[in-house]
């Protein structure tokens, strides 16, 4: 509600609150440890409070490619059976990107836990990375995995580079002179 005050109240011991502006959006900073969990986090208003729970705080890491990257766990990797079946670590999380352009079904998607119902669907190749991760440093490790097989290399490519190539600078000349990438994504 606009006006409101919000409080958010960390498990890790930190208080802070902010005054909800006229359009009902609100900021604030929140100091956080260097890694640890799982933590909850609350948020507290005059009419509602949210409670987010089982936190981690640690690395986070993009992963995205073409089918190299997607390649799942399930799929034809060394051990897979004893792979997945062994997968089970509070401490590894992944988020998988849905694979649509509707801007929207982010929405839906979450972060998910190691275990071995869920690992079948990683990327193997950020899993096995976030593994090593966890294993070396002993925190709490994120994978962001953005990954689409088949799916042309120029779409993941900087427009800076593309106009650098000899076979893709015309393409990407014409997308610099109507204004760039934002552009496009309005039309």
């Amino acid at each position: 509600t606009p006006g409101d005050s919000i409080l958010v109240e960390a498990g890790w011991g930190q208080v802070t609150s902010s005054k909800i502006d006229s359009t009902g959006a609100w900021m604030l900073r929140l100091p956080t440890p260097k890694y640890g969990g799982p933590y909850t986090l609350s948020f507290v208003s005059t009419n509602q409070q949210i409670v987010l729970k089982d936190i981690l705080i640690g690395e986070v890491w993009f992963s995205s490619g073409q089918s190299n990257m997607e390649w799942p766990m399930i799929a034809r990797i060394n051990n897979r059976k004893q792979e997945i079946q062994n997968a089970s670590s509070p401490d590894i999380r992944m988020f998988n990107m849905p694979r649509n352009l509707d801007r929207v079904s982010v929405y839906g998607a979450s972060w998910k836990r190691t275990t071995p119902e869920n690992a079948q669907y990683f990327s193997a190749v950020a899993y096995f990375f976030a593994r090593k991760l966890n294993e070396v440093l002993n925190i709490p490790v994120g994978i962001v995995n953005s990954s689409w097989g088949g799916t042309r290399v120029e779409a993941w490519t900087s427009l800076d580079k593309l106009l650098q190539n000899p076979l893709s600078q015309k393409e990407a000349t014409q997308i610099h002179q109507k204004g760039g990438l934002k552009v496009l994504e309005k039309e």
